[in-house]
């Protein structure tokens, strides 16, 4: 996800939306072969930002642009003598319907092969979430829409639908997902986060996590003095670059960051802990 100028590659381009009056604007744009992750808690817009790209809903203000056919994946209807098996042929594209291959391909992915000609009213709740997710994986669409189905999947059937979503990102989709895991939203290429209909964070991950929560650095000693006299008024933030591990220490606390980090005394070990996506939201959003 970026801010740039459009491309031709670009399968959604949102400039200057809101959701609500006076809520910040959204400036954003999905190139094909990306994924997009939407988070926020419930009632946030999330389901909103969806109908919106899919154009069912208006935003507030600004404009959106579309280029190419939408497909969006939501719970099934009340039709519960549809199969799995008909629920992936019919396709629910707009314009572009997927081969047998990939309807196959969206049975596999979801678990529901087993289960492709039995009434989808004999099936578990995991089992619905993941039959509403078949047509769009079927699909040729160039841009597939997922609320919230991700999130209700067994942890078997979850692995495989991500990775075909990948696949078809990677065949030229692009593809947005509201999602509440953590796990998703690090293995999407951006995120937008949500809070009472107005954008909190738009961007990728690991700016999230830089920006919201500081690394932590553990020094491991038993009980050298001169250690625990650096330690306990030393500061430092610590953030991985490549194969690196960056430190910076508050201004003076140059020579303390020195000697922890190289074993002064009788320290054991520093140990480096980055951020989890889990604690960024929650510290984004209280």
């Amino acid at each position: 996800m970026a801010e740039a100028g459009a491309t031709s590659q670009d399968v959604l381009r949102l400039e200057h939306a809101t959701l609500r009056a006076g809520g910040r604007a959204l400036f954003a744009s999905l190139s094909r072969g990306q994924m997009l992750g939407v988070m926020g808690p419930a009632g946030s817009g999330k389901s909103l930002l969806l109908r919106i790209i899919a154009g069912e809903a208006e935003p507030f203000s600004g404009a959106l642009q579309v280029n190419g056919s939408v497909v969006s994946a939501a719970w099934p209807n009340p039709n519960r003598r549809a199969t799995p098996r008909s629920m992936a042929q019919a396709g629910r594209t707009a314009g572009r319907a997927g081969s047998a291959s990939r309807a196959a391909e969206a049975l596999l992915a979801t678990r529901l092969s087993e289960v492709a000609e039995r009434p989808i009213s004999e099936l578990s709740p995991a089992q619905w979430a993941a039959c509403g997710l078949l047509g769009a994986l079927a699909s040729r669409a160039d841009l597939i829409l997922i609320d919230e189905l991700l999130d209700r999947l067994d942890p078997w059937a979850y692995a495989s639908s991500l990775a075909l979503l990948r696949e078809r990102a990677a065949g030229g989709a692009g593809v947005v997902a509201t999602t509440n895991r953590p796990e998703t939203a690090a293995a999407l290429d951006g995120l937008i986060v949500l809070d009472k209909h107005d954008v909190v964070f738009a961007g990728q991950v690991p700016d999230l996590l830089r920006s919201v929560v500081r690394s932590q650095v553990t020094v491991v000693s038993r009980d050298q003095p001169g250690v625990r006299a650096i330690a306990a008024p030393f500061e430092v933030e610590a953030s991985v670059e490549g194969d690196t591990i960056r430190m910076e220490a508050a201004e003076g606390q140059e020579l303390a960051a020195r000697l922890l980090v190289e074993g002064y005394g009788d320290v054991s070990y520093v140990l480096h802990r980055e951020p989890t996506v889990d604690e960024a939201l929650r510290a984004l959003i209280r």
